[in-house]
């Protein structure tokens, strides 16, 4: 049986993979990272802590 806080750090993994290939599939569409930090309401700082983050363990 699965627990909810197993389900829970699976979401929280696949979200975070998510997350990282979005800002990704901007920068490759041409937006720069400050733009991509700017629609996101983040800082350019936290933009580049999320794309050198590895993925959270499953």
């Amino acid at each position: 049986m699965t627990t909810a806080i197993e389900v829970y750090m699976g979401r929280m993994a696949e979200l975070s993979h998510l997350r990282k290939d979005a800002i990704e599939q901007a920068h490759d569409t041409g937006m720069s990272y400050t733009e991509i930090a700017a629609a996101l309401g983040i800082t350019k700082g936290r933009v580049t802590q999320i794309r050198s983050q590895p993925p959270p363990s499953s």
